[in-house]
């Protein structure tokens, strides 16, 4: 009776493993080969899907998720996020219309972390981009499955802050959301969060109260706009703070912003800068 008792013990547990198995997100088995020159060179169309654009943005995907195990598996087009393990959302560009339609490619793009309400650990959130034709959208797919569209995204070190936004003139996601402006969000409750007229990124955080971004800024001419660099920061009330650091020059290509090139050699005043709203830490 001990063997058969040892027996039904190793059979119960070779089973969880292959349920374990089964259920893990994985990474697909072999790293996509990177384009070519000649890939780039011969490429004519301004669709994504199916470019050598798209062909190094797998390979990026892959070690993203080699580097993130556990957020998100892919089967040939179609993207599945998970959350602590378990799937949340499923992208199919080629599914009927009325479901997914309405995209060609979909890339994990980023991963997130960011604090969890119920575990108090920071936990990775996927961003993804999903492409058509030329035109691309970038999502936080969120615990519940959920989207939360942004310009771009980036997370504190300590997982409290979401800052969104994107450095460009053209930001609405098309339902009339402005994505470029820089927002700041507490996190995981999410409000009141901060918004600032400004189109900023992300580029470095100084500690999770600190963060440098490239802004573009809209002329008081409502048509030219002013790119800088800025500090934004959170004070000992709490509140955020946005300050010019230095001015870009323009690129003389980009007559949107040449346009009123006398505004590139002046500072910015301050009331350009100041921010529109105040929130405390959560």
């Amino acid at each position: 009776m001990k063997y058969v008792g040892l027996a039904i013990i190793a059979a119960a547990g070779a089973t969880l493993l292959l349920v374990c198995a089964a259920s893990a997100p994985a990474r697909p088995a072999e790293r996509p080969k990177p384009p070519t020159p000649q890939e780039y060179d011969a490429w004519t169309s301004n669709r994504f899907a199916g470019s050598p654009w798209e062909k190094q943005a797998l390979v990026d995907e892959y070690d993203l998720m080699a580097r993130n195990p556990g957020v998100a598996t892919r089967d040939g087009k179609i993207l599945t996020v998970f959350y602590r393990g378990k799937p949340v959302k499923t992208f199919n560009p080629a599914a009927p219309p009325g479901r997914e339609a309405g995209f060609d490619s979909v890339i994990l793009g980023k991963v997130l972390k960011l604090r969890d309400k119920e575990t108090g650990r920071n936990e990775a959130i996927a961003l993804i981009v999903e492409h058509a034709g030329e035109f691309d959208w970038s999502m936080l797919v969120l615990a519940d499955g959920k989207i939360l569209p942004v310009g771009s995204a980036s997370a504190s070190p300590d997982g409290l802050w979401l800052v969104t936004g994107k450095e460009s003139v053209w930001s609405d996601d098309g339902n009339g959301r402005d994505l470029g402006r820089l927002r700041i969000r507490p996190w995981p409750v999410r409000s009141p969060s901060v918004e600032f007229t400004s189109h900023c990124h992300v580029i470095g955080w100084r500690g999770n109260d600190t963060f440098n971004a490239t802004c573009l800024y809209r002329t008081k001419h409502g048509n030219g706009y002013v790119s800088f660099h800025a500090r934004v920061y959170r004070d000992k009330d709490m509140e955020w703070h946005m300050a010019s650091t230095t001015q870009v020059k323009a690129d003389p290509r980009e007559a949107v912003i040449t346009e009123f090139p006398d505004t590139l050699l002046r500072p910015l005043p301050d009331p350009h800068l100041r921010f529109t709203g105040t929130t405390k830490a959560q």
